[in-house]
């Protein structure tokens, strides 16, 4: 029996995990460690792009950010807090619905823009993550004659 039999004809095999509709939404399961997706929205300014991730209960050493060509990627890992009783024993979660999570979470954005790459900064405030990176200017480039080359009057 393979790890796919007995699913419903909803479930598709992929990379290693599957797709499952649910809710009308497609979902990935992997049999491997997830890595999850946080909310995150991408707008412009006149002068910025701007990457806006939801992702609360986070520190500072807990993001890797990265651009790479025109990849600009957020990574990092979210640590599921301990569930302290009131008579002060730790003990692991039985969940009966879990829709927060944790663990690794990475998401990718393409630019479609070009980006003054020395002009990136982020800043985390409240649960969110802003990225801002400047858009380059438009640059002129200077058109060269060799001076025994150029039209006499």
């Amino acid at each position: 029996m393979t790890a796919y039999e007995g699913a419903s004809s909803a479930d598709t095999p992929f990379q290693g995990g599957m797709w499952r509709s649910v809710g009308g939404y497609g979902v990935y399961w992997s049999r491997q460690a997830r890595v999850w997706r946080p909310p995150t929205d991408v707008y412009e300014t006149p002068e910025y792009i701007v990457i806006r991730v939801e992702v609360a209960g986070m520190r500072e050493e807990d993001f890797n950010i990265s651009l790479v060509d025109r990849r600009l990627i957020i990574a990092g890992h979210r640590a599921e807090p301990p569930l302290v009783e009131p008579g002060g024993s730790e003990e692991r979660l039985s969940y009966q619905n879990m829709e927060i999570h944790y663990g690794d979470f990475c998401t990718e954005i393409l630019l479609n823009w070009y980006v003054d790459r020395e002009a990136i900064e982020a800043t985390y405030h409240q649960g969110f993550l802003s990225v801002r990176i400047r858009k380059a200017g438009e640059r002129r480039i200077p058109v060269r004659v060799p001076h025994d080359e150029k039209p006499q009057p």
